[in-house]
């Protein structure tokens, strides 16, 4: 199943929107990126996130933007270790 990271500290001062804030209170005052993670590793997809939360599917993918959360594909998720990494040209690779 697909796993969804923070790819490093998260950052320093997320804005966070009056949506936001509701969603963490209903989540017990926790931050609105743990309660994204988490329902991404229950749910699988961001769309299931969406279901759960009651919101639109491009809220929830904006809000994974905005956090720093990092998901990956299906395929991804399957390929051995250092597979699924993609180069960028700077980094002396091919893109693909």
């Amino acid at each position: 199943m697909p796993r969804s990271t923070l790819p490093g500290p998260p950052p320093a001062r997320l804005p966070k929107t009056a949506l936001m804030r509701r969603v963490e209170a209903a989540h017990g005052g926790r931050d609105v990126r743990e309660v994204l993670i988490e329902l991404y590793n229950q749910r699988g997809n961001q769309a299931g996130v969406a279901a759960a939360l009651g919101l639109p599917q491009a809220t929830v993918q904006r809000w994974f933007r905005r956090c720093g959360i990092h998901t990956v594909t299906w395929a991804e998720a399957f390929l051995p270790p250092g597979r699924g990494d993609k180069k960028t040209p700077t980094e002396g690779g091919q893109l693909g």
